[in-house]
């Protein structure tokens, strides 16, 4: 999952420095730099930010479940996006 989306939105779209998964009940993604700050606003309200809404594409390809967007939180240079599986 972690090559996956570090393929995605490190190497090829440069929109953040590093990424790190953990995968449990919920996945996880620390985006490190995240540079999709464009000023999309109606985007983000209705989909969240880019790089959590192309995260949550990517996971559910992966895993082939609906997933979710949980909640995605700044902490400086961090950014910690929740992406919640939907397994009912």
């Amino acid at each position: 999952m972690e090559t996956a989306l570090s393929g995605l939105l490190v190497d090829l779209t440069e929109i953040c420095e590093s990424v790190k998964v953990v995968e449990g009940e919920d996945v996880v993604i620390e985006v490190r730099s995240p540079r999709s700050s464009i000023g999309a606003h109606r985007f983000k309200k209705v989909l969240g930010s880019l790089e959590a809404s192309m995260a949550a594409c990517i996971v559910a390809a992966k895993l082939k479940l609906p997933i979710y967007v949980a909640s995605e939180v700044e902490e400086g240079r961090v950014k910690r996006i929740v992406l919640r599986i939907c397994r009912e």
